[in-house]
């Protein structure tokens, strides 16, 4: 391998809220829907270039932003190929499984994300998003790199949503009846992820039966109550595996399951490989 890699991670959680007169400056013109309730959460951002035939790949529950500078490569999201090219900026959903391959001596920014509207990641179950980079946002972001300055991260994110307003525009538009519909559950699951919660507890929010609240969840998410709360569950303990220093046992107890034992055969199960593999596999990954 013959990579240079160099990032900043930020622990703490920033969004808009937190200079309100900044982020209506830098996007004045944007919908206002956007801002509303919209949260973004920054992880780490940084610079790397990988060499001819450096591959990675990535699987986590978090969006990732990709910024080509030079050379060339393909990612394969989800099954589908996209050629990478100088120039041209790319959002990878959340959740979504990214294998990088190919490359030619390719040199990128990228960073890790949430971005989110009513509880929810609006990217979830979207497709990429392509855009071109400009001028302000390749000065930004070179700035970003030699000062590690979270202020500087959060312009570039301003710049870039603004560039993308009409695409999430579409989407929050689209998904907005059920996340207004569903606000209540997406914050009684934020504030009781660290509990062992039944579908019965579940659909007493909505004062609905059991079966009832399940078909008609199902319905709109196409996965059962219990299966959202657990996965939300995995993503969290994926995000603490790779972002805290707490062992797998301090995690698993924090979240809330009976056991280590259940909550690694429960991750295994979701993730594909135990919470302790996972740590070690994507703990130093390349991007």
């Amino acid at each position: 391998m013959n990579i240079t890699h160099k990032k900043h991670s930020f622990k703490k959680i920033y969004d808009f809220e937190d200079n309100k007169e900044l982020s209506m400056t830098v996007a004045r013109n944007l919908e206002n829907i956007i801002f509303n309730d919209f949260q973004l959460e920054i992880f780490l951002f940084g610079q790397i270039i990988y060499g001819k035939n450096d591959n990675a790949k990535n699987y986590e529950a978090l969006n990732k932003l990709q910024l080509i500078l030079d050379g060339k490569g393909k990612v394969k999201c989800n099954g589908i190929v996209y050629d990478l090219k100088p120039g041209y900026g790319y959002i990878f959903p959340t959740n979504s499984q990214v294998e990088l391959y190919d490359n030619e001596n390719l040199v990128k920014y990228y960073s890790k994300f949430k971005a989110i509207y009513k509880k929810r990641d609006i990217f979830i179950n979207t497709k990429p998003i392509v855009f071109l980079i400009d001028k302000n946002i390749l000065n930004n972001s070179k700035l970003l790199i030699d000062t590690g300055n979270i202020l500087i991260a959060k312009s570039i994110f301003y710049n870039i949503f603004y560039k993308i307003h009409g695409p999430i525009s579409k989407i929050i538009n689209r998904r907005k009846f059920i996340f207004n519909k569903y606000d209540k559950f997406f914050d009684y699951i934020n504030e009781n992820i660290h509990k062992n919660l039944s579908v019965k507890e579940l659909s007493l929010i909505f004062n609905k039966n059991e079966k009832y609240f399940s078909e008609e969840f199902k319905k709109y998410f196409g996965k059962s109550p219990k299966q959202y709360y657990l996965e939300e569950k995995i993503n969290k303990a994926k995000e603490l595996l790779l972002y805290s220093n707490n062992s797998v046992k301090i995690i698993s107890d924090d979240m809330g399951f009976a056991d280590q034992y259940y909550f690694s055969k429960l991750f295994k199960k979701y993730v594909g490989i135990s919470p302790k593999k996972f740590k070690i596999k994507y703990m130093n990954s390349i991007e």
